[in-house]
């Protein structure tokens, strides 16, 4: 008789179905086989299909009609498949024990074997995403880590930038410069020149000229229209830095704060982090969206510059084009100068009354006309610079999240250090999981016992750190 395989058997693999089939529970110690008690249908049944394919069950088990019968009798032919490559190996008795019939699985299931290979697959695949996890949890909590300029026990050093300025910065302050009264907005002195395109947007020296003749400032209203363009972009830009480097600030300073101490609550910051906390979340509460946690994370922050941008452009359009003297009272950090407003130095100013003051007031009638005709235009181009702020900032963002923190890989391999013990039981479970389907259940009890040890043993020592 065949060797029995019942349903619990990783050579059912991820594909054959199990319907019907039976497992060791299902068997009577005495006949040592299955009694009726176990539902199965009939070979016969018109419902159920045979398979040639090894790797393709559509259907499950079922029992033949008579004890002379065998599974060949009802599986298709084949020059290269008998009977016996569907019998599972297990017979089916009557209520007194007697009267055995086989069970026959719907595909030629002794044809499929257990494949290394595919086990090998598996847990290399397994491996890899847990390492692309690692390194997207590593990227985020270096920001955490290194955001604010610590105080030289975090693994790398005292972690600092120096700009072009000679000035020490945090990484946060350096990826996402916030004040607008220093490099890389305005030049570090009266000599050196702004990097391109923050030239662009530098109007700090533009200052009230009042012998200015009526047709510079006519100009100064239709070179608005470009102004808006430049502004739109340059605050779209310097919000975006603004919102997101105290956000990071806020919550960098908070886990330093922590210590080395917290070990486990770092790690369970690291777990959110990777993104593998959403996933086991995503399994048992059938919420599929969850698997996407460390897309999540950066979405949000993209959603805040998109918040950002449209902030923007209410402050610009209603306060910022117009003069800066409410924001400069508001954020006390960056003052914005006058030459930031969109229509600077355009309208004379009205001296005591007197006949050049009726001239002047005149002549400000005249040109806030056209500058009533500019701002229609400026709308437009003040959008379109809001936008490619937008997408500067996107870029700007998933290259500061990701990529500075692997240039600096010192630092980088400090944060997946901090979490070896932790990185080192989920490849293991990763390999535990590979190992279900493609090894016997008692290979993989073992390997997943071990890992439990593990946890075990790696738990014992932290705590006793």
């Amino acid at each position: 008789m065949n060797r029995p395989i019942f349903n619990d058997n990783p050579i059912f693999g991820s594909k054959l179905k199990r319907t019907s089939c039976p497992g060791k529970s299902d068997i009577c110690g005495n006949v040592q086989g299955v009694l009726p008690t176990h539902i199965i249908p009939k070979c016969t049944d018109l419902n159920f299909q045979f398979s040639l394919d090894p790797e393709e069950a559509p259907s499950g088990c079922c029992v033949v009609e008579t004890p002379d019968n065998t599974c060949k009798t009802y599986v298709p032919e084949s020059a290269d498949l008998n009977g016996d490559s569907y019998d599972i190996g297990i017979n089916f008795f009557d209520e007194n024990g007697k009267n055995p019939r086989k069970i026959c699985h719907s595909a030629p299931i002794r044809k499929r074997v257990m494949k290394i290979p595919q086990f090998l697959y598996s847990s290399l695949l397994s491996i890899a995403l847990v390492i692309v996890a690692v390194c997207v949890g590593a990227c985020y909590e270096f920001w955490l880590k290194y955001g604010v300029i610590n105080n030289g026990n975090s693994g790398c050093g005292t972690f600092k930038y120096v700009d072009d300025c000679n000035n020490e910065l945090g990484a946060i302050d350096y990826a996402f410069p916030s004040k607008l009264n220093d490099y890389p907005y305005k030049p570090c002195n009266n000599t050196k020149e702004l990097d391109f395109p923050y030239n662009l947007f530098n109007y700090s020296d533009q200052v009230y000229n009042p012998d200015l003749d009526f047709g510079t400032r006519f100009s100064k209203i239709f070179s608005a229209i470009g102004k808006a363009f430049s502004l739109n972009l340059l605050y779209t830009v310097f919000f975006s830095r603004l919102f997101i480097g105290s956000i990071l600030t806020t919550l960098s300073a908070r886990y330093q704060k922590m210590g080395d101490r917290a070990w486990g609550l770092k790690n369970v910051v690291f777990l959110f982090l990777t993104g593998i906390v959403f996933g086991v979340l995503a399994k048992y509460t059938k919420i599929k969206e969850l698997n996407y946690g460390p897309v999540l994370l950066i979405y949000l922050l993209i959603m805040l510059l998109v918040f950002a941008m449209f902030a923007t452009m209410i402050l610009t359009n209603f306060l910022l084009y117009w003069g800066p003297e409410y924001y400069n009272n508001m954020f006390k950090g960056s003052k914005i100068s006058n030459g930031y407003t969109l229509f600077a130095n355009v309208l004379y100013k009205i001296t005591p009354i007197g006949f050049k003051s009726i001239v002047n007031i005149l002549l400000n009638i005249i040109l806030i006309l056209f500058i009533l005709i500019s701002y229609s235009f400026c709308f437009s181009t003040g959008f379109l610079g809001s936008i490619i702020g937008l997408v500067w900032m996107i870029v700007s963002l998933l290259y500061n999240i990701f990529v500075i923190p692997i240039l600096n890989i010192g630092c980088f391999f400090s944060v997946i250090s901090d979490h070896s013990y932790l990185i080192t039981i989920m490849l293991c479970i990763s390999v535990v999981l590979s190992s279900r389907g493609n090894l016997p259940p008692t290979i993989t009890g073992i390997l997943g016992g071990l890992v439990a040890l593990l946890i075990l043993w790696k738990t014992y020592r932290n705590i006793n750190k």
